[in-house]
């Protein structure tokens, strides 16, 4: 039985600490299919692990200009890129991601951004909706500070 799948998925980005402020900047999720596919409605979160220690700085979450049409933002859970409208082909990227935390936490506190939920819907060659939550306990880090 054949189809499209999802073959991979990558995440790259960097953390740095500057003056009282954790800057995370170009994190690019990819997600590649085995074929081609539609997709509407992308959204890629990133989970902090320490909130308290480095709380997000309101209004900092901003996205690249290319590729044109995605949206940064940040809510309880953490921060997101989302694309509202169709993406097609054998991969998919969201314009890079950025934000600022506030560096509150005592020193030597490790500040890590991991990937989280990936959620989207298809069209092609099926119409459903997908979710992917990490499985693996031991999820690497997408960047890490240390305060």
């Amino acid at each position: 039985m054949g189809g499209t799948s999802i073959t991979s998925v990558s995440v790259s980005g960097s953390a740095a600490l500057s003056g009282g402020t954790i800057i995370l900047s170009g994190v690019v999720f990819t997600i590649s299919f085995s074929g081609g596919m539609a997709v509407d409605n992308l959204q890629f979160d990133v989970f902090q692990s320490d909130q308290k220690s480095a709380p997000y700085i309101k209004g900092s979450a901003a996205v690249a200009s290319t590729p044109p049409g995605w949206k940064a933002g940040h809510t309880y859970a953490g921060l997101y890129a989302l694309y509202k409208g169709r993406l097609g082909g054998s991969s998919v990227s969201n314009a890079a991601l950025s934000a600022e935390y506030a560096d509150k936490g005592p020193q030597g506190t490790l500040v890590a951004f991991r990937p989280g939920e990936i959620w989207f819907e298809t069209l092609v060659p099926v119409q459903a909706s997908v979710s992917c939550h990490p499985t693996n306990r031991v999820i690497p880090n997408i960047a890490s500070v240390t305060e």
